[in-house]
């Protein structure tokens, strides 16, 4: 999950980084937003972080000082006369290097906490992985939803949908999704990774972006963060493709008049029997006796 030290460039992409974690965790944010202060004119704030979920407001402020020294006290009493004249209930400032003594003794008894990045994932990191999980947790029962109606082969429902599917010339893309739903549901199940710590890389037995694709061993995504932003946009991007699959099968469908859709419906049917598992039959008895037992399924 973490972003080090050293792979922040300069204020600006610190605030970039800070409005990051809190975006990942859906909470409002913007850079450098300018305050009214209660009396006290206008303030430009590094960022502005809300929480839009809170049953009151919930407002927090962060400034960010990628200095190459300490920050001193003057900062922290510049920022409290922000937090009141903002009426924000947490700030945060957030430096490079740290702070000086003096620094410290300026927050006590206030609402600001004086932070270097890492510490401020640190506190927020088992927030942060709760909801990426739960975002996750959405899309595995979107793709459950896909699996049990078009691919679960204990349930009626595939004759009847995958009918739409088969008879239009989709059997192949059927299949594909079939494979990468599956994939995505396995990578997503899994015990990987176990908290916003890692264990780090994340193994997967699958690849998520590509279907049918066989590894040579295990597929290691680097960080905890990387693993969610992949997972998550693939799985986001199977079901919104498999909703377009199905919209243009349904689509078709419309568009056939009743004896076309007749014809149709009793060829698909027709298919479905024979895939049944009577059809390793087919060839060892009289077509006679072959067509008798496929009778007995209709």
């Amino acid at each position: 999950m973490f972003i080090t030290v050293d792979k922040v460039k300069g204020w600006r992409d610190l605030q970039s980084k800070v409005c990051q974690l809190f975006d990942e965790m859906d909470y409002e944010t913007e850079v450098e937003k300018t305050l009214d202060l209660a009396g006290r004119g206008k303030k430009e704030v590094d960022v502005f972080i809300k929480d839009p979920l809170a049953s009151h407001n919930q407002i927090y402020l962060v400034e960010c000082k990628h200095w190459d020294n300490r920050v001193h006290q003057d900062v922290v009493h510049g920022f409290k006369t922000v937090m009141e004249g903002a009426g924000a209930s947490t700030g945060y400032i957030v430096s490079k290097k740290g702070f000086q003594s003096g620094a410290y003794e300026a927050v006590r008894y206030t609402n600001i906490q004086l932070l270097t990045f890492e510490e401020l994932q640190h506190l927020y990191g088992e927030e942060w992985f709760r909801k990426k999980n739960a975002k996750l947790e959405a899309l595995r029962k979107q793709l459950g939803e896909i699996y049990g109606c078009h691919f679960e082969q204990g349930s009626h429902l595939p004759i009847m949908n995958n009918e739409k599917f088969i008879s239009n010339g989709f059997g192949e893309k059927l299949a594909y999704f079939h494979h990468w739903v599956g994939d995505l549901m396995m990578a997503i199940a899994g015990i990987y990774p176990e908290s916003y710590l890692g264990p780090e890389p994340v193994r997967l037995a699958q690849d998520p972006t590509a279907p049918l694709k066989l590894l040579d061993g295990w597929l290691e995504i680097p960080t905890v963060r990387e693993y969610f932003e992949l997972v998550e946009s693939s799985a986001s991007k199977c079901i919104e493709e498999f909703k377009a699959l199905s919209a243009e099968a349904n689509k078709r469908v419309d568009a056939l008049d009743d004896r076309q859709f007749n014809e149709q419906t009793n060829k698909i049917l027709k298919q479905l029997k024979e895939e049944m598992p009577i059809r390793v039959l087919k060839g060892k008895v009289t077509d006679e006796e072959y067509q008798r037992l496929l009778e007995l399924f209709s």
